[in-house]
């Protein structure tokens, strides 16, 4: 870490282009002590508005003021804390004792106790902020000028783990950064693994098949007769398990008929009593203690025999056609190319397959899924916005769903990552009035944000083919577009089940 330290004479060592006296600015256009309703408007913790909405909004307002306030604290917090990080190991303290590994622990507890929190939870919090300090200073800076939070930068830095090369993380830090100016850490988490799998001098073939090996299962008992059971498993199958067991639940409900209650005790007399969780959890130990569903007629769990998953999957059409393995280490069985950052003279920087809607799965696996899928839909994107444009397929049925499954991939409410599968196709100028059945006039919601679009005080509109526009009750307007990857042109798309 000597490169962190810029000698000065007659000094104590410092942070690169930070000095030690450095004091970290808040944003210029945040007062010291931002306003706020008057206490006479404060009822033990609910705060009276009146019956307009400008009391809200300057309140809305008021909150994005502290947050960029404490974003630029929290800058200075890490810039504090890596300065400490490297100047006990590099040795330059006898204040914990002259062994590095004992001064590092003793510092921690120092500073644990400082803040009232674990020594564990003091560790992390200084290898955290050396590591953003050192490999991300300008997603540091962008958090002290208030444009992203700390949040944003634990997702880049997460992502960015396996890219060890200066260059190719500068890169993939601007790219990242530029994205979560005007998202959520949720959503700005599948951007960023892509953009790292794009990016990274190790291709995400030999990512996955290194983790690949890492898969388990496990329990956790959580008392009262309960326990968590958990699978590492690759996500292509953890979505298709989670798919099979919904439409099982589905189809058990249905078969159920509709609930009606007793009018004297309440007590369910027809219908399922069982919630979607309930049953997919049923169905799971079922399914892992039996391997199906009994077939008896009468059993509960009849109506979910021959329900099998369906995902997609859209492959770029480079990868899906480039089947050299040169660039792979040949580990965990994958075949495919490579998809890093095409380091070797002549290579190709190749994107991995994405689950629709999630975020990167291996090449070698979409490729095998691709050659078994009943059907293959091409999809077109647009060459400098990545968003979709046209989807075809030798199979048009439900030409129009699969469309908009692909397009939006989630609940199209700006902060939801519902995936589309499991969402309503809402019409945004509702069909009663004249909605059209058109992609221009459909967009997937869950059916939260659904409700809360007709009965929420909220208004969206469709500015331009899945482009969202909404207004919130106070007034802001928010715009959504579908999740977009770089240089993503051609895919091809395979249903499987």
């Amino acid at each position: 870490m000597e490169h962190m330290f810029e000698p000065s004479a007659g000094e104590g060592p410092h942070l690169l282009g930070v000095p030690a006296d450095h004091k970290v600015p808040g944003p210029s256009n945040i007062p010291a002590n931002p306003t706020r309703s008057d206490d006479s408007a404060v009822a033990g913790n609910a705060v009276l508005f009146g019956p307009g909405d400008e009391e809200a909004a300057a309140a809305i307002a008021r909150t994005v003021v502290i947050r960029q306030q404490m974003g630029a604290l929290q800058a200075q917090e890490l810039h504090e804390l890596a300065t400490l990080a490297v100047w006990v190991r590099a040795g330059n303290t006898e204040l914990y004792g002259c062994d590095t590994a004992i001064a590092h622990r003793s510092l921690v507890a120092d500073l644990a106790a400082a803040h009232r929190v674990s020594d564990r939870t003091m560790g992390r919090r200084l290898a955290d902020a050396e590591r953003f300090v050192t490999d991300y200073p300008a997603a540091v800076a962008a958090l002290n000028d208030g444009r992203i939070d700390l949040g944003h930068i634990r997702v880049i830095a997460d992502h960015g783990l396996p890219i060890q090369d200066d260059t190719a993380r500068s890169v993939y830090e601007q790219a990242v950064l530029d994205k979560a100016a005007d998202t959520t850490p949720g959503r700005l988490g599948r951007y960023a693994q892509r953009a790292a799998a794009t990016c990274g001098e190790v291709t995400f073939q030999q990512r996955y098949d290194q983790v690949y090996k890492q898969r388990r299962v496990w329990v956790q008992d959580i008392g009262d007769g309960l326990s968590e059971l958990g699978m590492t498993v690759p996500t292509v199958l953890a979505e298709g398990i989670l798919d099979r067991l919904t439409q099982q639940a589905k189809a058990i409900t249905g078969a159920a008929g509709a609930r009606t209650l007793d009018p004297d005790t309440g007590d369910l007399v027809t219908g399922e009593p069982r919630s979607y969780d309930q049953l997919r959890t049923d169905l799971a130990c079922e399914l892992l203690l039996t391997g199906q569903p009994t077939g008896c007629e009468d059993a509960p769990h009849h109506a979910g025999i021959g329900i099998r998953a369906e995902i997609a999957i859209v492959i770029p059409a480079l990868t899906l056609l480039n089947t050299d393995n040169a660039d792979t280490d040949g580990g965990g069985g994958g075949t495919g190319a490579g998809t890093g950052t095409g380091t070797k003279p002549g290579k190709v920087p190749l994107e991995p397959p994405t689950l629709a809607g999630k975020g990167p799965i291996d090449p070698a696996t979409a490729r095998r899924l691709a050659a078994d899928a009943p059907r293959l839909t091409r999809l077109l994107t647009h060459p400098v916005t990545g968003m979709a444009l046209t989807a075809d397929t030798y199979r048009p049925s439900a030409k129009l769903r699969r469309f908009l499954r692909l397009r939006d991939g989630r609940c199209r409410q700006p902060g939801c990552t519902r995936s589309a599968g499991r969402c309503d196709i809402d019409h945004t100028i509702p069909a009663e009035t004249g909605g059209p059945t058109v992609p221009d006039n459909l967009a997937h919601l869950c059916r939260g944000h659904h409700t809360l679009k007709h009965h929420g005080g909220w208004g969206v509109k469709q500015v331009s083919p899945g482009v969202l526009e909404w207004t919130t009750p106070t007034g802001r307007v928010i715009t959504d577009q579908p999740d977009t990857w770089p240089t993503f042109t051609e895919s091809v798309t395979g249903t499987c089940r």
